[in-house]
């Protein structure tokens, strides 16, 4: 089985958010977590993302 490993995590704003589609939303939970891991998005060979 291949080694997994999370690396940066990232959430958008809480509340309602009527301002922004959900596809919008998660990007920017995901492009939080990419800063936050320090990384390019080239350099990522998978993703999960999990809304509610």
């Amino acid at each position: 089985m291949p080694r997994v490993g999370i690396i940066g995590i990232g959430h958008g704003a809480f509340g309602r958010r009527s301002d922004a589609t959900v596809q919008e939303l998660a990007f920017e939970a995901y492009r939080e977590a990419i800063q936050d891991a320090q990384v390019e998005p080239e350099d990522i060979d998978g993703s999960v993302t999990w809304t509610l």
